[in-house]
């Protein structure tokens, strides 16, 4: 590629560079105080560019330069008032907008949070399948309902120990029907623990907070231990 083609090619670039556009919400920063002579220049560029077409940024510059070596110095102090008193309005303006902007930072902070807590709610709420009950449990639960109907008034231990006893003197056979129960009973807890994973992951994986996925993890363990003992 030829260096005029190059130079092309970079002129088309910065045509089409488009600037951000500021969002609704956002604050726009008050512009700094210009000093003296930058509020002469704004002043003459005007005239200048009206009265000499074609003038080029270097020429303006340096025309502009020559007229404020030749100002008085009693009309400089009249722009070096004007440059102290914009400088006093920035102050204003500049403490106007750090008021806001720390209103608008807390506003969003605020909404954060409150985001927080609900995804952390949420979280909370999805309560984890209960763990299945193991062969005896499932005998356990069966024998119970039959020994209160017989033994109207039988005490926890008295029962517990009448229970134990009965399923050590069933056969292999008798105690089958309730391993395969059981064996079922495990399968559709990992089906239906598969699937609560995969809801708590799509939750989590939506969450901005580690430590709000920390607490829940800590508070899901707690449940889950809980309905583990509950099942013994």
């Amino acid at each position: 590629m030829s260096s005029k083609s190059k130079r092309d090619s970079k002129k088309n670039t910065k045509k089409t560079r488009k600037t951000k556009p500021k969002k609704k919400d956002e604050l726009e920063r008050p512009r700094k105080p210009r000093n003296p002579y930058l509020i002469f220049a704004a002043e003459q560029r005007e005239t200048l560019l009206k009265d000499n077409k074609g003038l080029k940024v270097g020429e303006l510059s340096q025309k502009i330069s020559q007229m404020w070596k030749e100002v008085s110095e009693k009309k400089k102090k009249d722009y070096q008032k004007k440059a102290e008193e914009e400088k006093e309005n920035y102050k204003k303006e500049l403490e106007e907008f750090e008021k806001k902007r720390i209103d608008m930072d807390e506003s969003v902070k605020g909404k954060d949070e409150k985001k927080k807590r609900l995804k952390f709610r949420q979280l909370l709420d999805l309560e984890p399948p209960k763990r299945p009950k193991n062969a005896y449990l499932l005998y356990a639960q069966e024998a119970r309902s039959k020994l209160m109907k017989d033994n109207k008034g039988i005490k926890v231990g008295e029962m517990s120990k009448q229970i134990a006893e009965q399923w050590k003197a069933l056969t292999e056979s008798e105690k089958k029907k309730y391993q395969e129960e059981a064996l079922k009973k495990k399968e559709e807890y990992k089906e239906a623990m598969n699937e609560f994973n995969k809801k708590r992951l799509a939750m989590l994986t939506d969450s901005s907070d580690s430590e709000d996925i920390d607490k829940f993890f800590k508070s899901s363990e707690e449940s889950e231990s809980e309905s583990e003992s509950g099942s013994d």
